[in-house]
């Protein structure tokens, strides 16, 4: 990480550090406090420093509005991880994995209401419904997305912009909108919380792509999850699709046949499809669009009116999300 990132990871943990859940019942806070602590980039409230100070904010104003946006992203994260069946997250067992679905399910309920309660008690009206307003829009753009990806695994087969869409709507609107929010408390003009929410648009996008470009061919541990996982539970990734684009008659039905079914042996799947991704030069093609979603997003940092000197963590947030290998 840059210097910039990493002081505005260090100021948000600190804040993470001194406002931990507390209530009862004991077990649900408790939950709360492991969802929160499972760590991972923390991509969200740095983002949202960074646009903060970008627009000559403050940190200190920042941190409660970091907070919330960081809340009500493991919220989805925990609503997700039971829906997908996924038993790891960040390396540690998912929430539902450590307790129970039902917990899960409270407890990440319970942490939305306390988003809105973050912004509700640090800010004027004239900051904080502008913020419930975005939180607001951006929780229905998730779910939409989030239908859209299960509706996938029913599908033989997905086109490109309705998974771009799709991805949009899951991933990037989240990256958006915290930076938007960043310019909200800091007092930016219109036109520059546009070309905020924008900026988060195109990175969160090409983000999502170099997410499932590791999935398949990262071997690096620091990801927390099994290699080849999407390939595992069938889900039709930007890979799939640009696989099946690419592909002769054989090849597609091969690759079809590989994702229409369970197997015993996840391993021989997983090489078996990832040798046809090779042969196909999927990993090629998957990072050229990747990489034009990330030249968007710098072609929107441009675009900002703010003081040059101002911009400098924003810009280190933008090279590190981009450089990112896990």
């Amino acid at each position: 990480m840059s210097g910039h990132v990493d002081r505005l990871l260090a100021s948000f943990l600190k804040y993470l550090e001194n406002n931990s859940f507390e209530g009862k019942p004991a077990g649900l806070y408790e939950a709360k406090n492991y969802l929160a602590s499972l760590g991972g980039k923390r991509a969200r409230p740095i983002a949202l420093m960074a646009a903060a100070e970008a627009a000559n904010g403050t940190i200190e104003t920042a941190l409660p509005a970091a907070w919330a946006f960081e809340m009500f992203h493991n919220f989805t994260l925990a609503h997700d991880d039971i829906m997908d069946r996924a038993v790891m997250r960040r390396g540690k067992p998912a929430l539902h994995d450590q307790y129970d679905e039902a917990t899960a399910i409270l407890a990440g309920d319970n942490m939305m209401l306390f988003v809105y309660q973050r912004l509700m008690n640090n800010y004027p009206n004239e900051v904080s419904i502008p913020l419930m307003k975005l939180v607001t829009q951006t929780g229905i753009e998730i779910c939409e997305g989030q239908f859209m990806d299960m509706e996938f695994e029913k599908l033989k087969r997905v086109k490109e912009d309705s998974y771009l869409h799709m991805i949009k709507l899951k991933t990037a609107v989240l990256l958006g909108a915290c930076l938007k929010a960043g310019g909200i408390v800091a007092g930016a003009d219109e036109q520059d919380l546009e070309y905020l929410y924008d900026l988060g648009l195109n990175l969160g996008i090409g983000f999502q792509i170099k997410d499932d470009l590791m999935d398949a061919f990262s071997d690096n541990p620091k990801l927390g999850k099994v290699k080849g996982g999407d390939i595992m539970s069938n889900k039709k990734t930007i890979l799939y699709i640009k696989a099946l684009e690419l592909a002769n008659e054989q090849q597609g039905l091969e690759l079809k046949e590989w994702f229409s079914k369970e197997v015993a042996n996840n391993s021989e799947k997983v090489q078996a499809v990832l040798a046809l991704f090779r042969t196909l030069k999927v990993e090629e093609n998957v990072e050229a669009m990747m990489n034009t979603y990330y030249h968007k997003a710098y072609q929107d940092l441009q675009k900002l009116s703010f003081n040059n000197q101002k911009m400098e963590p924003l810009q280190a947030f933008v090279g590190f999300l981009a450089g990112r290998e896990h």
